[in-house]
């Protein structure tokens, strides 16, 4: 629909996902800015969103972007033991995976671990050409408004993965160890774009 997204701006992010109102309670409607026409809808439902892959033209195969949201009033508990980092100011964020304790599938085989690490392997092809097929990084942070700490979003840019690491955490009562991957990522500086990307 033409919209922009901007570098610090709050979006509300209502679970009826429709695209019809521009704002809902002051605040544009995320659904809003972010519908095309006869494509499938950007979604923060998962912390990491790999959108489905192009199925025609040049550039068939390829993944258009992964969105990633992290949800810092989540931070510590049992069902999100890591803490997410966004350091806007020095344009770095660093940003764990879906892997949990209780999943027996390895670490990169969860859905989102395995989205993030084929979006690395492409950030650093050693070659244009495979370098142009990356998906971008689109991130988001939930943020509190009217006293709700579910219901919106922060958007804080673009991203390119810097490193995928494999670590050991810590998880539930028992406090067992677990493997999961985190994410370093650079955030593109948006300021010849006015901190706005379509």
């Amino acid at each position: 629909m033409g919209e922009r997204l901007r570098v610090g701006e709050v979006f509300r992010y209502a679970s009826g996902k429709d695209p019809k109102p521009t704002f809902i309670e002051g605040f544009r409607n995320f659904h809003h800015a972010t519908y095309t026409p006869g494509a499938k809808r950007a979604l923060l439902e998962s912390g990491i969103n790999g959108m489905a892959r192009l199925v025609k033209g040049a550039g068939s195969g390829r993944r258009p972007l992964v969105l990633i949201r992290s949800s810092p009033w989540k931070a510590g508990s049992e069902q999100t033991p890591w803490h997410d980092v966004f350091d806007m100011d020095n344009g770095h964020v660093r940003y764990f995976g879906d892997h949990k304790a209780d999943l027996a599938v390895a670490p990169g085989a969860t859905t989102g671990n395995a989205v993030l690490l084929e979006a690395f392997t492409a950030h650093q092809a050693h070659t244009p050409e495979g370098r142009v097929r990356a998906a971008p990084l689109m991130l988001f942070r939930s943020v509190s408004r009217n006293g709700k700490p579910k219901g919106h979003v922060e958007f804080c840019g673009l991203g390119v993965m810097e490193r995928a690491e494999r670590l050991v955490q810590w998880s539930g009562h028992e406090r067992s160890t677990f493997v999961n991957y985190v994410y370093d990522v650079a955030l593109l500086d948006l300021t010849p774009e006015n901190d706005e990307v379509p």
